[in-house]
C-alpha cells in the first residue's frame, strides 16, 4: 500500500468530523461565507515569503500530499512532496512534516515545437453554426444639401386687398441627392510583433464566453495515396468428409385391421302425409312505444334517487331530490378531443349548469349558467364570466370546441368566441356534465358528441422589411388666386387693455388682446 493510500486512509486523525448534509452558503448572495485558502487543507494556497509567512509556517494539518502554494516575494509556485523517510500524518493532530526540502518549484513546461505538418490532410469538417448576428454599423454622415432651385418669375403685382387668413403652410421641396461618400483612408502600417511574455498563472474562468471566432480557412488536400495491388486469390479447399450418420429410425409399427361394419338398423317408416295449414291467428295488440334512445353517446347518472330520465322524450333529465346543503351530477360516459353539446331550457327559475370539463378536474371548464333569469358563458374558471344575458323558457343553447375557439350559440345565433388555442388544459378529451340545484329543475333534448377538429391555425409571420420610399412627386402648378378673405380679428399687446398697441389703435369687435404681464388673452364683445 502506498503513502498516499495510506494517507488517505487516516486522513481524519487527530480531527473531529460534523457530518452535514447541506450547504453553508446562504443563498447566493454576496453576504455568503467566503473560506480562506489558508484556513483549507490542501488546494492552492498564499503566501507572502516573509518572515513568519513562508512555506515551512504552513500548519502541518492543512498541507496535502501534491498541493500548490504561491510565494508572492518570488512570483513562484512551489509544490508539496513527500520525502522518502517522512513520517505518515500524525495521529494525534493530523499533521505531515513540513520542512523546506519538501517544497520544489513548480513550473509548467514551454510549449514544444511545432510539429511538421501530416502527409495528408483530414477531411475539411463540417462548417460550424452561423454566428451571431453583427451589431448595426453607426449611422452614415449626412449628404451636402442640394442645390437650391431656380427663383421662379415674378407675377405681375395686383391690387393690394384687405388683409385675409394666413394661407396653408407651402409643401417642403424635396430633399436634395446624398452626396457621394469619401474615400477610404489608407491602412495604417502593421507595428512589428511584441516578444513573447513569461505564461501567467492560470486566471479564474469568466463570466461571459467570447464570440465563436470565425471559421479558419480549409488546408489544402494532400496527395491521395496509391492504391495497394491487390492481392491474389486462395486456393479453393477441399471438400471436408461427411459426417457420421445418426442413429436409426425406428421401425414404423403396424397398421390395425379395419373393424367390422355393424348391422344395418330397421327399416325406416314410411313418411306420412302433409298436415293441413292451420288458419292464420288473430294480430295482437300493439305493445307499448319504448323509450326514445340517447343520440349516441351514454349517461351516467352518480345517484338514480337524485335524477331521473324521461322514458318519452329523448335527452330529458330531471331532478327529484337532492343531498343536504348540496347539488347532485350527472355526466357522459364517452369523451372527445373536438365536440358539441345542445340543450333546451323548458322552464325558467331553477339553477342549472352544464358544462364541458377535461380529464384534469375543473381547472379548464366550459360552461353555461342559469340562476333565475340569468344565463352566464364562461369558458375556463380562472376567468370572471364574461357574458352575462337574460334568457326565455323554451330557448336553446350550445357549445362547439373545434381545438381553437370556443363558440357558444344562443337559439341558433353565435352568441360568443374564445380563442383557447394556447391554453393546455382544453387539449385533453372533454366530458359532458350537468349539475342540478333545486329539485323539480329539467334539462330537454340535451344532445353530445364529437366533431372534426379544425386545422391548426400557425403562428403570425414576422413583419416583412419596410420598402423603399417613394421617389417625390412634381411639384403641383400653382392654384388660381382666391376670392379675397374676410377681415380676420386683430391681434393687441399691452398692459392696458383700454390704450394697447398693435397694429391698428383702434380696436374693433372680435379683436384679441394679450397682457404681456399676467399672459392672459381678452377678445372685444362690444
Amino acid at each position: 500500500m502506498s503513502a498516499e493510500q495510506t494517507e488517505t486512509t487516516n486522513e481524519f486523525y487527530g480531527l473531529s468530523r460534523a457530518p452535514y448534509q447541506g450547504t453553508w452558503s446562504s443563498g447566493g448572495s454576496n453576504d455568503a461565507p467566503i473560506v480562506i485558502d489558508r484556513e483549507l487543507r490542501g488546494t492552492l494556497q498564499y503566501v507572502t515569503g516573509t518572515a513568519g509567512d513562508g512555506l515551512t509556517d504552513i500548519f502541518g494539518a492543512r498541507i496535502q500530499y501534491g498541493m500548490v502554494v504561491y510565494v508572492g516575494s518570488e512570483n513562484k509556485y512551489y509544490k508539496y512532496t513527500k520525502l522518502a523517510g517522512d513520517s505518515l500524518r500524525n495521529t494525534s493532530n493530523s499533521t505531515l512534516p513540513n520542512n523546506l526540502a519538501n517544497w520544489s518549484v513548480f513550473t509548467l513546461g514551454d510549449t514544444g515545437p511545432t510539429g511538421p505538418p501530416g502527409l495528408n490532410t483530414g477531411f475539411t469538417g463540417s462548417t460550424g453554426a452561423t454566428g451571431s448576428r453583427g451589431s448595426t454599423g453607426a449611422e452614415g454622415a449626412t449628404g451636402a444639401a442640394g442645390s437650391t432651385g431656380a427663383t421662379g418669375s415674378a407675377g405681375s403685382t395686383g391690387s393690394t386687398g384687405a388683409a385675409g387668413s394666413t394661407g396653408a403652410a407651402g409643401a417642403t421641396g424635396a430633399a436634395g441627392s446624398t452626396g457621394a461618400a469619401g474615400s477610404t483612408g489608407a491602412a495604417g502600417s502593421t507595428g512589428a510583433a511584441g516578444s513573447t511574455g513569461p505564461t501567467g498563472a492560470k486566471g479564474d474562468k469568466g463570466d461571459n464566453t467570447g464570440f465563436t471566432g470565425s471559421t479558419g480557412a480549409a488546408g489544402s488536400t494532400g496527395a491521395a495515396g496509391s492504391t495497394g495491388a491487390a492481392g491474389s486469390t486462395g486456393a479453393e479447399g477441399s471438400t471436408g468428409p461427411t459426417g457420421p450418420k445418426g442413429d436409426n429410425t425406428g421401425f414404423t409399427g403396424p397398421t390395425g385391421s379395419q373393424g367390422a361394419t355393424g348391422a344395418p338398423g330397421l327399416n325406416t317408416g314410411f313418411t306420412g302425409p302433409t298436415g293441413t295449414q292451420g288458419t292464420t291467428g288473430s294480430k295482437g295488440d300493439m305493445g307499448p312505444t319504448g323509450n326514445v334512445g340517447q343520440n349516441a353517446w351514454t349517461p351516467i347518472i352518480d345517484n338514480p334517487s337524485y335524477i331521473r330520465q324521461s322514458n318519452i322524450q329523448a335527452g330529458t333529465f330531471y331532478c327529484t331530490a337532492l343531498p343536504v346543503g348540496g347539488f347532485t351530477t350527472m355526466r357522459s360516459l364517452e369523451s372527445y378531443s373536438s365536440f358539441y353539446y345542445s340543450f333546451t331550457k323548458e322552464e325558467v327559475g331553477d339553477d342549472l349548469s352544464v358544462e364541458a370539463y377535461t380529464q384534469n378536474g375543473f381547472q379548464n371548464k366550459i360552461y353555461w349558467y342559469f340562476s333565475g333569469t340569468t344565463a352566464v358563458i364562461n369558458a375556463g374558471s380562472q376567468t370572471p364570466p364574461d357574458n352575462i344575458f337574460t334568457y326565455n323558457a323554451g330557448d336553446r343553447f350550445a357549445v362547439t370546441w373545434d381545438g381553437n375557439n370556443i363558440t357558444f350559440y344562443y337559439n341558433e345565433t353565435v352568441k360568443k368566441v374564445v380563442n383557447a388555442k394556447s391554453n393546455a388544459g382544453f387539449k385533453k378529451p372533454g366530458y359532458v356534465l350537468v349539475k342540478f340545484f333545486n329539485v323539480n329543475s329539467r334539462i330537454t333534448d340535451l344532445t353530445f358528441g364529437a366533431i372534426p377538429p379544425a386545422a391548426d391555425i400557425g403562428d403570425t409571420g414576422s413583419t416583412g422589411p419596410r420598402g423603399s420610399t417613394g421617389s417625390a412627386g412634381s411639384a403641383g402648378s400653382t392654384g388660381e388666386t382666391g376670392p379675397t378673405g374676410i377681415r380676420g380679428s386683430a391681434f393687441y399687446y399691452g398692459i392696458d387693455v383700454t390704450n394697447p398697441q398693435g397694429p391698428i389703435p383702434n380696436p374693433s369687435i372680435g379683436d384679441i388682446f394679450l397682457n404681456t404681464i399676467t399672459g392672459v388673452l381678452y377678445v372685444k364683445l362690444s
